[in-house]
């Protein structure tokens, strides 16, 4: 994330986390014992890190942002809007009832902060940020963005005051697509005479959409309808029809709920066969099929459940059909069953309910 006080600030986290405090009439920064801070954090910047040990004023803060001295933290301001707006947005998906994955970049050599995955759409997202009344009419992004999936800036404006968003702007596509490309306008070093980077370009903020709240947000990003049960039905739609109960035909066309309730190890064969299972996980990147088998059903021995989203359950139903048939004469044991009619049930809730 870029964080832009009185200019710009590109230094990406993976300098220590400081613990911060959030109070009522402010905050306060900790060091952790041993820690190195900034090269100027324990001189210059000493003041608005521990003015004898009292938390700042919110006239403090706000006296302290006017002369730009927030910008000599820059890396710590950042990564607390990180997590808050990580927080914010998994709070919603899971809101939503949309399981999640969420992997973080130590270092932003490949132009992204985050990857979260959720509802079937993959954002690979740029973080940026601006103090409330900043005057930055542009920022920089890598090139690289353009070659994820899905890859968006998100430029957020936050109060410092309460260190909090309070504004966020979006640049992207919507869920599935490449992000608009970046322009021809070439980034310079934003500290010192280093010249041009080859690799970054400049977005002005007008190519940005304005986004009014987090719920508004997480509809950019992973959109409003089910993106992962309308993948399913596309797939579902190249395989040849099978030839059997009616209710197989109102599944592949996107109608769930003409699964059977009664549904059970014995008689899903047929809805396990609806997909195949080894090309979503191709899709996926995973050629491993037995290892993915494997791991869920340890897994799954271990907790007493299947883990996963509906892709990840519908897979792990083929797999175990697969197992079994090819195990044939072999029967699954009680324990083994129980477990079986644990993923059946599952997956019918996950796509049902």
């Amino acid at each position: 994330m870029a964080c832009a006080h009185v200019q710009p600030a590109t230094v990406k986290a993976h300098a220590p986390a400081l613990a911060i405090r959030l109070l009522t009439s402010g905050f306060r920064a900790v060091a952790p014992r041993g820690h190195r801070s900034d090269a100027r954090g324990q001189g210059q910047s000493a003041a608005l890190l521990n003015r004898g040990a009292r938390p700042l004023s919110a006239s403090a803060i706000r006296n302290a942002a006017s002369k730009g001295e927030l910008s000599r933290q820059s890396t710590l301001i950042e990564n607390t809007l990180e997590y808050q707006f990580c927080g914010a947005i998994t709070s919603e998906l899971l809101l939503r009832g949309h399981a999640f994955d969420l992997l973080r970049s130590d270092r932003d050599l490949t132009g992204y902060d985050l990857v979260i995955e959720a509802n079937g759409v993959t954002r690979h997202i740029q973080l940026k940020a601006q103090i409330a009344g900043g005057r930055a009419g542009e920022v920089s992004a890598q090139t690289k963005l353009e070659t994820k999936p899905s890859a968006c800036i998100i430029w957020s404006t936050y109060d410092p005051v309460t260190l909090r968003p309070a504004a966020w702007r979006f640049f992207g596509e919507k869920p599935g697509k490449r992000i608009t490309p970046l322009g021809d306008r070439i980034a310079k070093h934003s500290r010192g005479d280093k010249g041009f980077r080859p690799h970054h370009r400049i977005v002005k903020a007008s190519r940005f959409e304005k986004v009014s709240d987090v719920e508004e947000l997480v509809d950019r990003l992973f959109g409003t309808t089910d993106h992962e049960i309308a993948s399913l039905v596309d797939h579902m739609a190249i395989l040849p029809a099978p030839d059997r109960e009616p209710w197989l035909d109102a599944v592949r066309a996107g109608d769930f709920t003409a699964i059977p309730a009664e549904l059970d190890w014995e008689s899903s064969t047929d809805l396990a066969h609806l997909i195949d299972g080894y090309a979503l996980l191709e899709q996926r990147g995973r050629a491993d099929f037995s290892l993915f088998a494997d791991h869920a059903l340890s897994v799954a021995t271990q907790i007493g459940r299947w883990c996963g989203g509906v892709t990840e359950l519908w897979i792990a139903l083929f797999l175990e059909h697969r197992r079994w048939r090819h195990a044939s004469p072999v029967e699954p044991d009680a324990a083994q069953r129980a477990l079986l009619e644990t993923l059946v049930r599952q997956l019918w809730e996950a796509l049902v309910a």
